[in-house]
């Protein structure tokens, strides 16, 4: 069975929409930005990767959750952000790079101040997003 990768679609589908990619330009980044990486900015994590199976094997259907954190030192910013990463995603079907969501949808939310991250004592505002996106992977010949 293949993998699911809805991971590199999330960023092509989240640097080619303008009202992201006017806020953060191409600070998209997978797992963790470097320290030095400016704000505001992106990073994109898969959390699980659910299978379906039935009765005859692998179903071929995949529910990967992946985390999307959105990181500003503005409040202002950030909602802006949130709303523009919301708007696009949550309810999305389509291409997502070389894979086809059937949906994405969004099953959680956490808002947070984390402490500053270098010398310039700013806080910095993080809203977390899991998205459920459910696709198809290539399966083995059932009998």
């Amino acid at each position: 069975m293949s993998h699911v990768d809805t991971d590199g679609g999330l960023y092509l589908l989240l640097i080619a929409d303008t009202d992201v990619s006017d806020l953060v330009a191409d600070r998209v980044y997978p797992g963790r930005a470097s320290q030095s990486a400016e704000y505001p900015r992106i990073t994109i994590q898969r959390i699980s990767t659910p299978r379906l199976i039935d009765m005859q094997g692998p179903s071929g259907l995949a529910f990967p959750r992946t985390q999307v954190d959105l990181w500003s030192r503005s409040p202002e910013e950030i909602k802006t952000l949130a709303h523009a990463v919301r708007e696009l995603l949550h309810g999305y079907s389509g291409p997502l790079g070389d894979e086809v969501a059937q949906l994405v949808h969004l099953v959680d939310q956490h808002e947070s101040t984390e402490d500053a991250d270098d010398a310039s004592g700013e806080p910095v505002f993080r809203i977390r997003y899991d998205f459920r996106i459910a696709a198809e992977e290539s399966r083995p010949n059932r009998l």
